[in-house]
This record gives structure tokens, sequence and C-alpha cells, in this order.
């Protein structure tokens, strides 16, 4: 069937011809971006390039909303896969503007949602597009979390300036824009977000924080919500495999690294542990003051409060929180950096990175029970080998994670250490301390974990050199560790094409 010129003419054919071509054009620059390796980019390079795959996603995935085709089926939509692609979409943002975007998914939310994907994706969009305009400093944090129904909850908290009490009478207006509004925009974020939620059978309630900011709540109900075990939480769920039994546990974890929270998490799911993750010291104590846990599992160097910081706060106080269990999950086991930990009054420490789940688990109830355990992790190989890897460190990781686990864990290592490479790239570049100490930190954990005990070897002997700030001892081993980088980046990603 052929369109004759009066055809061409008729608006709604037209724009259906319109969208057509575009979406065929949109198509085509996603596939050549794919193409596009990112070996031999510098880290501003390999985000652009991640920017530009994302949007042209989005694109598509709207183009093809225009038209009714492939996006708009009704799927399981896994929630892990979406948090990972608001962190892609949106991380570049919030790191041009110095904002800290944090985003944690409970162990009690459900494992999928049933709906479109391209229309969860405009929702967060919106939402995260609009709090990070907003947000000038501080930080912007999505939590996804189940509900005693069997539902999933959002809430999307900034620290912006929050809502106007005019953008509030019009919230889900179209064009419902202020006209004394601070940021350009067009007034059709929420209005969009809501139709949307309301298609979804969802709630969306935007309400202004007490002490500053806006907090946007998102609830979708039961009927869509998917999991594919029971949670850890749910009555009657125990671990199996043998494994040490946490199920009787709260426990809260405060690390600030995304790989290492994954890590933890999904050790501590497999024992029935119940558990809430802080990124960092200020978030631990808000969330102990709340009550309810058995034990607290501190990393030692996070921002805004150190762990070290968050003991000597809880054993000063004359509450219940000052007896907790306090346990250091440290990569910095050696004798000072114990004694260091045992004076602020520590229970004691689980050293990372995490080689046996039942020694991790053991240790924990030890702790709780006020009878520490001495843990017998696997001796790592004792290599100095930058590219070497212990495979029974990383089969056993493998083995906790599972398949699905592992293709997470992987992608988070891959963006952990190219962010790692990036700032060690900038000390060697302008002989600065600080970028390396920080990188150096991050490695120790990230390389251990995985069964690179070279390159955390060389990580723990950086670390200390650049304590010194003697920049002819920093160069030569800032030189290996960069190559030794590297070297791990391309393991890793062999390793994610075997999952």
């Amino acid at each position: 069937m052929t369109l004759n010129d009066r055809n061409m003419d008729d608006p709604d054919i037209a724009s259906d011809l319109l969208a057509h071509d575009l979406r065929a054009a949109a198509a085509g620059v996603l596939s050549s971006l794919s193409l596009i390796g990112a070996d031999g980019l510098s880290g501003a390079e390999k985000r652009s390039l991640r920017q530009a795959r994302v949007a042209a996603a989005t694109l598509k995935d709207l183009l093809d909303i225009s038209m009714g085709v492939g996006a708009l089926s009704k799927r399981d939509v896994s929630l892990a896969e979406l948090a990972r692609r608001i962190d892609n979409r949106w991380r570049d943002t919030a790191v041009e503007k110095s904002l800290n975007l944090r985003i944690t998914l409970s162990t009690d939310a459900p494992t999928a949602l049933h709906g479109a994907a391209a229309e969860l994706n405009r929702i967060f969009d919106n939402i995260l597009g609009n709090a990070l305009k907003f947000c000038d400093e501080g930080e912007v944090c999505v939590h996804f979390h189940g509900t005693d129904e069997g539902g999933l909850t959002v809430t999307i908290d900034d620290d912006g300036p929050g809502f106007s009490d005019a953008a509030l009478r019009a919230l889900f207006a179209l064009r419902g824009r202020p006209l004394d509004a601070r940021k350009d925009g067009t007034g059709l974020g929420l209005y969009i977000t809501k139709t949307l939620t309301d298609r979804m059978r969802g709630d969306i309630d935007v309400q202004n924080r007490p002490k500053g900011g806006a907090r946007i709540t998102l609830a979708f109900p039961p009927e869509i919500c998917h999991f594919e075990n029971a949670p850890a939480n749910a009555p009657g769920a125990m671990p199996t495999g043998g494994l040490p039994d946490l199920s009787a546990l709260k426990i809260l974890v405060a690390e600030d690294n995304l790989t290492n929270q994954l890590v933890v998490s999904q050790m501590l799911e497999a024992m029935g542990a119940q558990f809430e993750v802080a990124s960092d010291g200020v978030e631990a104590l808000e969330m102990l003051a709340n009550g309810g846990f058995d034990i607290a599992l501190l990393d030692i160097e996070m921002p805004r409060m150190t762990g070290l910081d968050v003991i000597r706060t809880l054993r000063a106080r004359n509450d219940a929180l000052a007896r907790l269990p306090l346990v250091a999950l440290t990569a910095y086991a050696m004798p000072d950096h114990v004694a260091r930990i045992m004076d602020v009054g520590a229970n004691g420490l689980i050293a990372k990175p995490l080689t046996s789940i039942d020694d991790f688990g053991t240790a924990v109830l030890g702790y709780v029970g006020d009878k520490p355990l001495q843990s017998a992790p696997l001796e790592p190989v004792a290599s100095t080998e930058l590219t070497a890897i212990d495979r029974r460190i990383f089969d056993n990781l493998a083995q906790t994670m599972g398949p699905a686990g592992m293709r997470e864990l992987l992608s988070k290592i891959t963006d952990d250490l190219e962010n790692v490479q990036e700032k060690l790239r900038a000390g060697q570049a302008g002989a600065a301390v600080e970028p390396v100490r920080s990188a150096t930190h991050i490695l120790i954990s990230l390389a251990g974990a995985i069964g690179g005990t070279g390159l955390q070897n060389l990580s723990q002997e950086l670390n200390a050199a650049v304590k010194t700030e003697d920049w002819a001892r920093v160069a030569p081993r800032l030189a290996r560790l960069i190559d030794g980088v590297d070297a791990l980046l391309t393991f890793v990603a062999k390793e994610a094409g075997n999952w």
C-alpha cells in the first residue's frame, strides 16, 4: 500500500511517519554507540559515552511510546536493573554538580514490578531530573523498600530548597509551574509522573521535609510486585545450605562503597538476617537512633563521619545504644589499626575482604553473643604479581553471589575501578596525594574482595606511602598500581562475559 500526497499531508499520518523515522535514527545512534569501546578513553570521555548511550536509549523508548510499540508491552521490570539504570542515567549529572547521588535497594523490596520499562524510566527521569536541577549542594537519595502488605515504596529525598507554596498548590496541574520559579522548565514533569504512576495503579505524594529539601514518595500495590524468593525477613524464611542462621538479628551495615554494600548485603540476605545499610557515619547514627538493631558493622573510613567517630559518639551516650555491639568492618587490619579501633570502644573487627560467608556469619553471631570469635578466612595466595587472581577467593564469592548477583557485582566493580583509575591518574598528573589516598582506600577492599591480592598489597603500600607525602616514595608505586588496575579491568571484563 502506498501513501498519496493527501495522506502524507494528514497531520496524524505525518506525525506517525516522523516518529517512525526518528525512531529508526535513534536506533541507529544507539547501535553505533554500543560498538564504541571504552578502552583508551579518559574518565571524562567514558562518562560522555555512557551519557550518550543512555540518552539514545531514552529517546528510542520515548519514540516507542509515541508509536505504541515494544516498550509499552507489560513485563516484569527488575528493580536491580531499574536502580542501575537510574544510577547510569544520573550519576554523572550529580558528579558535575558535586552532589552525592545515593541509591539503596532494601532486601525487603520486591525483585520486580509488572509494568512498562519505558514508563518507569520516564517516572524516575522526571523526578530525578527535577531533584538534581534544583539541588545545588548536599545529596539526592533514592530508596526502594517493601511494605508489610507486599508492595513497594520508593522515597526520593533531596537537599534542595523544597517546593514553594505556589508550587505545592499546582503540583500535578498541566503546566502548573509558578511564575517565580528559580530554574527554567515547562511545568510538565510532575504532571507526567502523576499520570504514569496512576496508570500503574500507584500513588504519589510530595512534601517538603521539616529540615529542608523535598521528599517524593511513590507507592505501588502488591498486585504488580513480584518476589523471586520470599524476602529474608518474611515469616518462615530461613537460610539454606547449612549457613549460620542470622534470622533473629537486625543488623546495621555502615559502608560507603556500593560494591562492598552489595557483597555484604548478599551474604547477610543468604543467612536470613534483617539489615539496613547506611552510606556514611552520620546516616548510621540517625538510623541507630531509631532503635531495634542488635549489632552494627561499621566501615572505618566513611564520608561526613568516620567509623571511629561513630563508635566514640555511641560509647559516650547514657542509654542502651552505648552498649550495642559495634564491630569494625575494615580492610585495615594491621596491629596499629586494630589498637586504634579497640581503643575507641569497638567490640572487635572483621577484616575485609570477606572471603568466607560461613566465617563472616559465625563472627557476627559471636559478637552478638559477646564472645568474639576468630574467623578463619581463606589464606590468600602469597603473591606480589599484580595480575594474579586467587581463584579460590573469586570462586567462593561467585558461589555466594549467584549468577544475577555476579553480573551486578562485576558491573559495579567495573565502575569502581574506572573511577579509581581516574583518581590515580589525576594524582599522578598533579603530584597530588589526596586523590591517590582516596583511590587506594577503595582499592584495598575492592581488589581483595575478588582475589586480587597482589594489587591489594600494593594498594596498602601506596596508601601508607601517601601519608608521608614523600612523592619519591609514591611515584614508582603509583605507576605500578595504575598498570595493575588496567590489568584488573581486563580480568573483570573477561569474567563478565562468562555470566
